[in-house]
């Protein structure tokens, strides 16, 4: 962290992202609220003793972004898009690194740690038409499309949920942020293969939503995949903070942007993602969701209560439960596993208390709750043969 004096203490905090337009703005997101949060007084208003924070943002490319013209799924390294970033912030040159929580590996390098978690945006996707065939023929979602119609995405997770429920359809890979995706789409005269070739002809495109709702690109959405179709990424709409492990003078800065819910949720899925030894390369999908009634679909998993986090319950009325679920399946859709566990994972605080609310304590407890979690439901769904499944994918 670099430090300047002037005659207040001002502190630069350097934030690293990645120089997409999407994670910029994401990255903007994180830098506002901090602001917000921090003002930057007049050094003339301040004395020599008042710490006064400074946010930079440190924009970088990394291996994922330098490759372009390769499927995601096909590359085999898992940390495309946060090696370099996660390499800034181990030597000290950024203070902190704003990652889209589903290009996080579910094991993190040594000495790093995921301090803040946002709340998550809408964490479905979104299937775009091609604009012609929406102004011209009113086609407004998948099952409308012509047989044989090129439905691009960069997720073998969607491909092989997708191709169960549409094997009348083509699914191929597409590459870049989402304005050139939108372009590839639109435009497929404008890029060529690498053989002079004309470009792929896609009839439609399926993105996150939540990328395309920060790009304020909303009204470009045809059709929402809801989870009985699709099921998202592990973390999937959510943003993330990364620092160095017990950064003294970061983590405080940054602990209250955490979202309660959605950090318990995302801890899940990614326990689930991490038992599983799976990646954004293999078609592991979740589901997370709130409720105060028990779920008749789903399986209780009274280890998270033994855990501690049901012990001591205040007042039962406040019991919210998070429902996990979860799916695994061959990139064609063939074979299918899917399973839902639920549980108790608050702690004896008041479910409605904010993340900046709670003792040290009962963050570690509800951290650990989740992980608890997400792993009682991949040891399910291995025992159900998850792991074959995934196995035969890498082989």
């Amino acid at each position: 962290m670099s430090t300047n004096l002037t005659e207040a203490n001002v502190k630069s905090i350097t934030i690293g992202t990645r120089k997409s337009a999407l994670a910029m703005v994401q990255t903007n997101i994180v830098k506002s609220r901090l602001e917000a949060k921090y003002p930057k007084a007049e050094s003339s208003e301040a004395s020599s003793a008042t710490s006064v924070y400074e946010f930079k943002i440190q924009g970088m490319t990394t291996t994922g972004d330098n490759i372009q013209n390769i499927a995601l799924s096909k590359i085999g390294e898992k940390a495309l898009f946060t090696k370099e970033l996660e390499a800034a912030l181990e030597n000290g040159d950024v203070d902190m690194v704003v990652h889209s929580l589903k290009d996080l590996p579910s094991q993190l390098p040594k000495g790093m740690e995921i301090s803040v978690i946002l709340e998550r945006e809408d964490p479905r996707d979104a299937v775009i038409i091609r604009k012609d065939l929406v102004d011209e023929k009113g086609i407004k979602s998948l099952k409308q499309l012509p047989d044989g119609s090129i439905v691009g995405t960069g997720s073998v997770r969607r491909v092989a949920q997708l191709q169960r429920l549409y094997p009348r359809l083509v699914f191929q890979s597409i590459r870049g942020n989402i304005d050139t995706r939108l372009k590839k789409l639109d435009h497929p005269s404008d890029f060529p293969l690498s053989d002079g070739s004309p470009g792929v002809e896609y009839l439609a495109i399926v993105l996150a939503v939540a990328g395309v709702k920060r790009m304020g690109m909303s009204e470009r959405i045809n059709e929402y995949l809801g989870d009985e179709e699709v099921m998202h990424a592990v973390g999937q709409g959510a943003i993330a903070i990364e620092t160095r492990e017990n950064d003294q003078e970061v983590l405080p800065l940054v602990n209250s942007l955490n979202c309660r819910r959605t950090r318990i949720a995302c801890m899940a899925e990614r326990s689930l993602m991490r038992t599983l030894e799976g990646g954004c390369s293999v078609p592991i999908g979740v589901s997370t969701s709130w409720t105060s009634e028990s779920p008749s679909n789903a399986r209780f998993i009274e280890s998270v209560g033994q855990a501690g986090c049901r012990k001591g319950q205040a007042d039962p009325a406040q019991t919210v439960y998070l429902v996990l679920a979860g799916t695994v399946c061959n990139l064609d859709g063939s074979e299918v596993l899917q399973d839902r566990v639920y549980a108790n994972v608050f702690g004896i605080a008041d479910p409605n208390l904010s993340w900046a609310d709670l003792t040290e304590t009962q963050r570690n407890a509800e951290d650990g709750a989740a992980g608890i979690l997400g792993k009682a439901l991949a040891d399910i769904m291995i025992e159900k043969g998850a792991k074959k499944i995934l196995g035969n994918i890498r082989n």
